[in-house]
């Protein structure tokens, strides 16, 4: 993987609910050489227990986050997490994002409970 040389910057994207878990998102710009985008992910606050997976929109693995803790759960929490090669086409990303709780069928985030954002990390290749 490629080596993280500084802080990530925050990308100015367009965010679309889909529905049903499905966010699209609109990237400001391409990556320039030397950067990689990310997803960063911030919970608000969630039952205890439960994780956020994300997903490419046709089903790849992209990352799940669970807050630990009193203050996470209670709170939230901010993660950073790698999307796989070719997951940004055409400028847009589209995920599936779903809570999944003990003894519960995964569900799609209410209002409040995540937030997506793309972000551009600087890459050592």
């Amino acid at each position: 993987m490629a080596g993280l040389l500084g802080v990530a910057l925050c990308a100015s994207a367009a965010a679309e609910d889909a529905g049903g878990g499905r966010v699209e998102l609109v990237l400001p710009r391409p990556a320039s050489p030397g950067e990689e985008v990310w997803l960063q992910v911030k919970t608000g606050a969630l039952p205890r227990g439960a994780a956020v997976e994300v997903a490419t929109e046709d089903g790849t693995p992209v990352g799940s986050v669970s807050p630990f803790g009193a203050a996470a759960v209670r709170h939230g929490a901010s993660y950073t997490i790698p999307l796989p090669a070719g997951a940004v086409r055409d400028g847009r990303l589209t995920l599936r994002v779903e809570i999944e709780q003990p003894g519960a069928a995964a569900r799609a985030p209410q209002a409040g409970e995540v937030t997506v954002t793309p972000v551009y990390v600087p890459v050592a290749r």
